[in-house]
C-alpha cells in the first residue's frame, strides 16, 4: 500500500525537506518532550490564558453591558439554581444555552447576581475561545514555533478586538463568540485524535450540543467537515478511514440535535424564538453581497470611506485591521492552492471561513450595510489561527533569530491592544441605567416594567432586589416582551408591578405619553438621570394582553 502524504506541518516536525533547509535547521528541532516538559508548556500557556482574561476584563469593564446580555445572564441564574430546562422561558432566536448561559450562571453564582458577573463572564468565554484557538493553532509543532503561533493568534485576535468595534460583540455580549469553542474543538478532534475509539463520541456530543446552542454549527461547521472529508476521500479513493466515522458522528448529531430539543420540549423546556435562517430572495442578493462585505471590513476595523481614516490615530486602526485581513485572504488561498500539502486543520479553516461568510450572506440573516458582522465575528478567531499557522511556515521565519523576534514583537502587540483600550488609557462609559436601579431599590419600588433594553439590566444591576420586566404598551395595557423574558414573570397572582420607566427622549421605544396612554395617570412621576418613573396605585400586571406566540424552533 502506497505511503499516505505527510502534509506541509508534519513534513517540518520530521525534518523532511530540501537537503539544504534540513542541514540548517537540524540543529534546531528539540528533542521528544518529557513529562515535566509537558508540565511545564501546559503551566505557561494557563499562564497566558490568565493574562489574556484579567486584561480582557480590564477591558469589559470600560463599557457597559446591553439587555441581551442580562437576558441570557438570567436564563443562566436560573440553570445554576436547578431550572435546567428554563421552564417558561421565552428565549430569543440564539440563547447559547449549552456554553455562554451556564458560564455566566457560574460567574453569577459564585460573585452574585450583578453587574460584575457578566463582565466576568464575559471575558472568560473570550480567555476559553483564546485557549480553543491556540489549541487547534498548534497542530505537531512543539517548542518555539508553537510559542509564535500562540503570539501570532494573540496579535490578531486582540489587535482588531477593541479599537476595530467589537469589544461590544466578543466581549460584552453573548453573540457567537462561545460558539468557536465547539468549532476549534472539533479541528483538533478531527486532525490529531481521529484514529482514537473514543473521538466519533466525543464528536457526536460535541456537535449535538453545539448545535443545541446555536445553529450556526449546523449550517457552517457541520457543512464544512464534510466538504472537506468527502474531497479528501475522493482525493485519496480511501473511504475506510477514521475520519470517515468521525463524518458518521457528525451526519448522526444533526438529528440528534432535533431529538434532543423536542425532548426538551416535551418536558417544558423553554420557547425558542424562529430564527430567520432562509434563502434570500434572488433580488436582495446584489445588497447583501454589498452588505456582507463592508460587515467584514467592520470587524476588522477598515475604515472604507475616507481611507485609511482622518487622523492618525484613526488610519492606524485601518491599516493594522487592513494586514490582519491581508494576512488572512492569503493564508486562506495558500491552503486552497496547496490543498494536498497541508494539514488538515488548515483545510477545515479555509473552508469553514468561506462558508461562515456565504451563510450569511446569501441568507436572510443578512443586513444592509456594515453593521452585521456580529453573526459571523468567529471568523475573525479562525482568520487569526489560519494565518499564524500558515505565517508561522514562511521560510524565513523558520530561522531561530527571525522566530524569536517574531513572536516577541507579536506578544508585544498583543499587549499593548488589550492595555490600550483599559481604564488606564480610554475612559470608562457609564450605564445610566445602574444609577436608575438604586434609586429604585432606595425608593421601594420593587416590581415594575419597562421596554426591552431598560428592562433586565436594572434587575441585574440591582441583584435581584428590584425585577423590571419587558414589554410592549397598547392601548389597553401592555403585551410581554417574548424574547429573553419568562412567562411566569407577567402572573399578576403571583407579582404586583407597580412601576413602568419610560424614556424622556419623545423619540424613544417608550415614552411618558404612550404609558400613560396605555395605563392610565399614574399616582406619581419621578425623573430619574434621563428617565421617568411613572408609579401607579394599582397592580399593572392585571392590564396584560396575552401575547401571541409564532411557533417556535
Amino acid at each position: 500500500m502506497p505511503e499516505p502524504v505527510k502534509s506541509e506541518e508534519q513534513v517540518e516536525e520530521a525534518g523532511v525537506r530540501e537537503p539544504d533547509e534540513q542541514q540548517a535547521e537540524a540543529a534546531e528541532q528539540p528533542a521528544p518532550r518529557s513529562p515535566r516538559t509537558r508540565l511545564l508548556t501546559a503551566l505557561a500557556m494557563a499562564l497566558v490564558t490568565a493574562i489574556v482574561f484579567a486584561l480582557g476584563l480590564a477591558q469589559s469593564l470600560t463599557h457597559p453591558w446591553n439587555s441581551d446580555t442580562a437576558s441570557v445572564a438570567l436564563q443562566g441564574w436560573d440553570m445554576v439554581h436547578g431550572h435546567l430546562l428554563l421552564h417558561g422561558w421565552w428565549s430569543s432566536d440564539v440563547n447559547f444555552y449549552t456554553f455562554d448561559a451556564p458560564i455566566y450562571g457560574l460567574c453569577m453564582l459564585v460573585l452574585g447576581l450583578g453587574g460584575t458577573a457578566l463582565h466576568v463572564a464575559g471575558a472568560l468565554i473570550y480567555a476559553l475561545a483564546f485557549l480553543a484557538a491556540c489549541w487547534a493553532a498548534k497542530g505537531h509543532s512543539h517548542g518555539a514555533v508553537y510559542w509564535f503561533r500562540v503570539a501570532l493568534v494573540a496579535l490578531f485576535m486582540t489587535a482588531l478586538l477593541f479599537n476595530g468595534g467589537l469589544l461590544a460583540t466578543v466581549m460584552i455580549v453573548p453573540d457567537h463568540n462561545g460558539t468557536i469553542v465547539f468549532v476549534f474543538v472539533a479541528y483538533v478532534l478531527y486532525s490529531r485524535h481521529a484514529a482514537r475509539r473514543w473521538t466519533p463520541w466525543a464528536m457526536f456530543v460535541l456537535l449535538t450540543l453545539g448545535q443545541l446552542g446555536d445553529v450556526s454549527i449546523r449550517y457552517v461547521l457541520v457543512p464544512s467537515m464534510l466538504f472537506v472529508w468527502a474531497v479528501d476521500s475522493i482525493r485519496t479513493r480511501r473511504l475506510r478511514t477514521p475520519e470517515s466515522w468521525l463524518m458518521l458522528a457528525t451526519i448522526a448529531s444533526v438529528p440528534a440535535s432535533f431529538v434532543l430539543r423536542a425532548l426538551m420540549i416535551h418536558l417544558g423546556g423553554y420557547y425558542l424564538s424562529p430564527a430567520a435562517a432562509t434563502i434570500a430572495p434572488l433580488s436582495q442578493w446584489g445588497w447583501h453581497f454589498t452588505g456582507t462585505w463592508q460587515s467584514l471590513l467592520s470587524l476588522f476595523g477598515i475604515q472604507w470611506s475616507g481611507f485609511p481614516g482622518a487622523t492618525a490615530f484613526r488610519a492606524g486602526i485601518t491599516l493594522a485591521g487592513t494586514f490582519a485581513l491581508l494576512c488572512g485572504v492569503l493564508s486562506l488561498l495558500y491552503v486552497l492552492i496547496r490543498w494536498s500539502k497541508v494539514d488538515a486543520v488548515d483545510r477545515l479553516l479555509a473552508i469553514t471561513c468561506i462558508v461562515y461568510v456565504e451563510a450569511y450572506e446569501f441568507s436572510t440573516v443578512g443586513q444592509p450595510g456594515g453593521g452585521g458582522g456580529y453573526e459571523f465575528v468567529g471568523i475573525v478567531a479562525m482568520l487569526a489561527v489560519l494565518s499564524a499557522r500558515t505565517i508561522s511556515k514562511l521560510r524565513p521565519l523558520r530561522r531561530p533569530v527571525l522566530r524569536t523576534a517574531g513572536t516577541a514583537v507579536a506578544a508585544l502587540g498583543a499587549c499593548v491592544s488589550l492595555l490600550s483600550g483599559t481604564a488606564l488609557f480610554r475612559p470608562t462609559v457609564s450605564d445610566p441605567l445602574k444609577p436608575l436601579a438604586g434609586w429604585l431599590e432606595a425608593h421601594n419600588l420593587t416590581y415594575g416594567l419597562a421596554g426591552y433594553w431598560n428592562a433586565s439590566p436594572i434587575t441585574v444591576y440591582s441583584g435581584g432586589k428590584v425585577q423590571v420586566r419587558s414589554v410592549y404598551v397598547n392601548a389597553t395595557g401592555f403585551i410581554p416582551k417574548v424574547w429573553g423574558s419568562k412567562q411566569q414573570w407577567y402572573e399578576a397572582s403571583e407579582n404586583d408591578a407597580r412601576f413602568v420607566i419610560a424614556e424622556q427622549d419623545p423619540r424613544g421605544a417608550m415614552t411618558q405619553a404612550q404609558v400613560i396612554s396605555s395605563f392610565g395617570k399614574p399616582a406619581a412621576i419621578y425623573q430619574v438621570d434621563g428617565y421617568s418613573v411613572l408609579v401607579y396605585d394599582y397592580n399593572l400586571l392585571t392590564r396584560e394582553t396575552v401575547p401571541i406566540v409564532p411557533p417556535g424552533d
